[in-house]
């Protein structure tokens, strides 16, 4: 089975894969309505009127609410009850991307459920049979490389589809109602579930899409789109002019994960790292960029109505070793002494937790999650091979939760070998292990740390007493929000790559990861079988 590897290291496999599935013609059913039956979208007050009254069993963006927290509300599924989840039901995925078949967070609002695979086709299932209601399949040339992944707002949902194009279709129906190629002038494409809040979505493109070639001149920009037709209101370079000082070798920006909105209404944007991160042709690692690489691994803040910039923090300075600042959460916590105060929490691959304050963009705190060392080089030294930790894939990869004043964060366990001509190894996830880091908001404390045995990709899912990740190996876990200790765990038929998703008495589960069996995975392994699966309580 092929491994995971490093996003930009795939560009050349996704050129070549091909759906072996689902399939068909661009836009297949939901282009086939007449325009006169197709809705539009109206556009309302500056919360989406299922935000305002939502459901406890909704879950309708990436991080499943605004602030991104991950942290699920009304579900009785706790320590006491989680010892009788038992399979529901299953709906296999046979179209594989570069990362497996299964990329995204599933949402759900009322009784349908979305779920977008790794070649960009939208499902829309029955919530608790999972019966399939609609989908919208892409005869795609490249694959999605992901996160991707769905977002429902104002009686639609949102989302790429493939390479740049960004997709709202109704959410019953699946009928497509607009779409806004965001494609950049050098191939730059998209792999982000979409902001949509106060008549906006809000998307990016980044350089290291799936395109074919190579990355020289790419520039990631965030889009500002009207809700109702599409149309730009505005967008934000996150590169400089000149592209760090040279564009004929540098690209970068742009973000990954979904933005996250505190309680006042402003948004936060968590950007990816500078390229090269390996050596250029004929120099060392990293010498054709300056000193001063904003707004790369920076901590935006945006004005919503302009796209002008209010502040901007760089997490990490100057990066030569791949080490995005790609998630972002908002949180309000209680301080010694009583009060209450917001902060914006942001973290990546650089594997360290960060507590921002939202009025002017300092650092309120500082905490390093996993193994740290040579991370901070700005060179390598000639003749000399390092052993960088976090590596190229470590960090926190996938997003984490921040649940009753708690940060809970996967952290990925996998250190990479570099010389002065660039990256030597580390792109193995088979061989990483994981932890689960529990943060006290308020002062950035670790509160516990669980041990995992295989790469931890499945994001941290919170409800109750309880937080749920799942990694490579294939097995979900849950543990116990109180010390750690792991609580139930099951075995699933894939390795878990794309986070998954709490609802009332059910738990889906994207497992379309490739398999990579860890000392806990079952004997025999299972027969690789990608799908989400829903859990449900007896």
């Amino acid at each position: 089975m092929q491994p995971i590897t490093d996003r930009r290291s795939l560009l050349a496999f996704a050129a070549a894969v091909t759906a072996t599935g689902v399939l068909g013609n661009s836009l297949a059913s939901a282009q086939d309505a007449t325009p006169d039956a197709v809705m539009t979208i109206e556009a309302g007050d500056a919360i989406p009127p299922e935000y305002a009254a939502q459901a406890d069993t909704d879950w309708l963006t990436e991080g499943r609410d605004y602030s991104m927290s991950r942290s699920v509300p009304g579900s009785a599924i706790s320590g006491e009850t989680v010892g009788t989840l038992e399979e529901a039901w299953r709906f296999d995925i046979s179209s594989i991307g570069p990362f497996g078949a299964l990329v995204a967070n599933p949402v759900i609002s009322g009784d349908l459920l979305y779920l977008q695979d790794a070649m960009s086709n939208v499902y829309a299932l029955n919530r608790e049979s999972g019966e399939l209601v609609w989908n919208n399949q892409y005869d795609l040339n490249v694959p999605s490389g992901g996160p991707n992944g769905v977002t429902v707002g104002y009686g639609a949902v949102f989302y790429g589809a493939g390479n740049g194009l960004v997709v709202a279709a109704n959410k019953e129906t699946g009928e497509v109602i607009w779409e806004h190629d965001i494609t950049g002038v050098m191939g730059e494409g998209m792999c982000v579930s979409p902001l949509v809040y106060d008549n906006r979505v809000w998307v990016s493109n980044t350089p290291a899409s799936t395109h074919e070639g190579g990355l020289a001149g790419r520039r990631g920009t965030i889009f500002c789109l009207d809700v109702t037709d599409g149309h730009v209101l505005w967008t934000f370079d996150t590169t400089t002019e000149n592209l760090w000082n040279d564009p004929s070798v540098n690209s970068g920006g742009g973000f990954w994960h979904t933005p996250a909105v505190d309680s006042e209404g402003s948004v936060y944007f968590p950007i990816g790292n500078v390229y090269p991160w390996v050596s250029q042709s004929g120099g060392p690692t990293g010498v054709s960029m300056e000193d001063n690489t904003d707004y790369a691994n920076n901590l935006l803040k945006l004005d919503t109505e302009t796209g002008g910039l209010v502040w901007a923090t760089n997490i990490t300075g100057r990066d030569i070793f791949d080490l995005d600042n790609h998630l972002v959460a908002t949180g309000t916590v209680e301080m010694p002494g009583g009060f209450t105060r917001e902060f914006i929490f942001t973290s990546g691959k650089h594997g360290f937790m960060v507590a921002v304050d939202p009025i002017a963009g300092a650092e309120f705190w500082r905490t390093p999650l996993g193994t740290h060392n040579n991370a901070q080089l700005q060179s390598v030294p000639e003749g000399e091979d390092i052993e960088v930790w976090p590596g190229t894939l470590g960090g926190v990869e996938t997003p984490f939760a921040f649940h009753e004043g708690v940060i809970y964060a996967p952290v990925l366990e996998l250190p990479s070998m570099y010389n002065s001509e660039g990256l030597g190894s580390g792109l193995d996830a088979s061989t990483a292990t994981g932890k689960l880091s529990a943060v006290q908001g308020f002062n950035g404390n670790i509160l516990w740390q669980a041990e995992m045995p295989s790469g931890v990709f499945a994001a941290a899912t919170a409800v109750n007493d309880l937080v749920f990740t799942g990694c490579l190996d294939g097995v979900l876990r849950a543990f116990s929000t109180a010390d750690g200790s792991l609580v139930w765990s099951a075995q699933t038929t894939a390795g878990l790559n794309a986070p998954l998703c709490i609802s009332g008495d059910y738990v889906y589960v994207p497992a379309g990861g490739f398999l990579m069996p860890s000392e806990e995975t079952s004997d025999p392994a299972p027969e690789y079988a990608p799908a989400l699966i829903a859990y449900k309580l007896a």
